[in-house]
């Protein structure tokens, strides 16, 4: 039984891939020249001409790189949290072949798994939007 991500996580994580969606999506009907939207991601509004100009993307992109940054903090210290509590449990439930306890551990070690794997997608949407923003100049 794999242990749910909390909330904040959620959130968090969630908050992310709509940002960098929702700059791609931007960029995308800029592209193709379609008027689906008057506003930036974050409430910034658009030029007169209802295309956002190479500033504002990259204003829109450095803002959700540093809610992408805001969010690794966090996860850093509960996974960091989550590390430690799935050792500390593995050291004191040692050999306890319980199945309550058998569960708890296997649940401990997703959560610090799902910790590990968040971190990296937290790291490799920074990453893209670093890279789109250098593609930017």
């Amino acid at each position: 039984m794999a242990l749910a991500r909390p909330d904040s996580v959620r959130y968090i994580e969630d908050s992310a891939f709509d940002s960098v969606l929702s700059v791609t999506r931007i960029e995308a009907q800029r592209l193709s020249g379609s008027d689906c939207s008057r506003r930036l991601p974050l409430g910034r509004d658009l030029g007169e001409d209802g295309v956002a100009s190479i500033e504002e993307l990259k204003a829109t992109v450095r803002d959700g790189t540093q809610a992408v940054e805001s969010g690794l903090q966090i996860l850093e210290g509960a996974a960091a949290e989550v590390a430690e509590t799935s050792a500390l449990a593995a050291q004191t439930l040692h050999n306890s072949q319980h199945p309550e306890i058998v569960k708890a551990l296997a649940s401990l070690a997703a959560a610090e798994r799902e910790a590990k794997l968040t971190l990296r997608r937290f790291a490799a949407a920074k990453e893209r939007a670093d890279t789109y923003l250098a593609r930017l100049g």
